[in-house]
Parts: C-alpha cells; sequence; structure tokens
C-alpha cells in the first residue's frame, strides 16, 4: 500500500467522488472543509473512466474507509 502526499494511505475507488464522500461522511462522522476529518485528500485519475478516484486516508482509518466503502459495493483496490 502506497502513501500520499499527506503521509496516508492511498486507495483507489470506482465510484463517483460525491457518493465516494457521502459514504465516508456516514462512516466516519464531522466534516472538515467539505470533506470527513480523516479524508486528507481526493485525487482524480487521468485517462481511466471517469468513476475512478484515489484518495488518501489517516493510516489508522484505511480499513474502516475501506470496509465502509465495499459495503457500499464500490470497488476499493489498494495497488495505487
Amino acid at each position: 500500500m502506497n502513501k500520499g502526499n499527506y503521509g496516508g494511505y492511498l486507495l483507489r475507488v470506482n465510484a463517483d467522488i460525491e457518493d465516494v464522500i457521502d459514504v465516508l461522511y456516514t462512516a466516519g462522522g464531522r466534516m472538515v472543509n467539505d470533506k470527513p476529518f480523516w479524508l486528507y485528500d481526493i485525487y482524480e485519475m487521468q485517462g481511466v473512466h471517469q468513476y475512478e478516484v484515489i484518495i488518501e486516508v489517516e493510516d489508522r482509518y484505511i480499513d474502516h474507509a475501506a470496509d465502509a466503502l465495499e459495503l457500499e459495493g464500490m470497488g476499493v483496490m489498494t495497488d495505487v
């Protein structure tokens, strides 16, 4: 699993950005700067279909984030 610009771990998610944020907000609660507090950043994929994004999540919440996204049927990959 690779680390991102802010020291968090990266996950590739097959979903729309807004859907990802909604799921992570429901799973994590408090929002800061329009995103869940433990979500460091969202990167849009270049040259890939429009419903794939990379998210950077604080390391202690990576399993929680992946589980929440998978429960909603979103494909989650760690090979970023």
